[in-house]
């Protein structure tokens, strides 16, 4: 793996050469795959083609994952007795479902041989973000407040912010929106 791209090399000799390549691309660790906890991810797709001029036979698919979903297999259409022959290609189809929130990595292997050389191909990282599910619920949802335009006007509204789910909340900004003029400026 050279940066974000995978290098095949190959020559006239017959090798198993295999790209493991999982669908969604893109999920890099600054644009990671995310879902909430306790919600599945959606489709993950792993695609093993073998471009290489012999077969990959025997063929294992262990899968790595380091964060803090959980991988379910939904299906496969790689074998292990026939492995990967040349030009062709097989899928393994899973979700991972979020246990707990923080981030992870996804791995499958293709290891097999030929002419009892063992050879091991690795995907691409699919990187994933598990996001905690709070429910919040501002009261009251909606105020009417009257200013004077005195300039000395000021009137106070308390908003309560309550979390009825079971993940904590994280503020990263709170703002007060005013409808209407643009002159009034709400101060928190």
């Amino acid at each position: 793996v050279v940066g974000s791209q995978t290098v095949v090399w190959t020559n006239d000799q017959p090798y198993p050469a295999v790209y493991v390549t999982p669908t969604p691309a893109g999920t890099t660790s600054v644009n990671p795959l995310s879902f909430g906890k306790g919600q599945p991810s959606g489709a993950i797709v792993f695609t093993i083609t073998n471009v290489g001029k012999a077969p990959l036979t025997g063929v294992t698919y262990p899968v790595t994952n380091t964060g803090s979903a959980t991988w379910a297999e939904a299906s496969r259409t790689c074998t292990t007795t026939i492995g990967v022959g040349p030009s062709s290609s097989c899928n393994i189809t899973g979700n991972l479902t979020g246990a707990d929130d923080g981030t992870g990595q996804l791995y499958v292997k293709a290891v097999g041989s030929f002419n009892s050389t063992n050879y091991s191909f690795v995907s691409l990282p699919v990187n994933y973000t598990v996001t905690a599910t709070p429910s919040l619920s501002i009261t009251p949802n909606t105020s009417s407040l009257t200013l004077l335009a005195n300039n000395t006007d000021i009137k106070t509204q308390v908003y309560t912010v309550k979390n009825n789910g079971n993940d904590p909340a994280l503020f990263t900004a709170v703002n007060l929106l005013t409808p209407g003029s643009a002159a009034l400026k709400p101060v928190i």
